[in-house]
């Protein structure tokens, strides 16, 4: 499985992406874990799932670093179904289950074909 780099979130009042964590490290996506969903669409913290359809971003807490997914979700039953895209090309990347919990919203690489 290819490793990509997470993007730090922007600070508040940037536009700037960055492709890789502050220490210059990257990091795999492993299918099947949940993370929690930090903000979306610049709603911190994310308050309804709504906020995830569409094109937007969200951003997910991953081992204590900020990993920015970009792209589209849409409904499936109580959940989105979010198709990450790449920057520049547009292609899918992954694709990601966001789901609310108790203690707010977690996102969840899944395979899918």
């Amino acid at each position: 499985m290819p490793v990509f780099a997470p993007r730090l979130a922007p600070a508040a009042g940037r536009h700037r992406r960055e492709t890789t964590d502050v220490n210059g490290s990257r990091h795999g996506v492993i299918s099947g874990v949940p993370h929690r969903v930090t903000s979306v669409g610049g709603d911190e913290p994310p308050s309804a799932l709504e906020g995830f359809l569409g094109d937007t971003e969200f951003t997910i807490d991953m081992s204590d670093t900020p990993y920015v997914v970009h792209g589209c979700g849409s409904r499936l039953d109580t959940q989105v179904r979010f198709h990450e895209k790449q920057d520049a090309s547009g292609h899918d990347i992954r694709v990601w289950h966001v789901t609310q919990v108790d203690h707010g919203f977690v996102a969840e690489h899944v395979a899918a074909f």
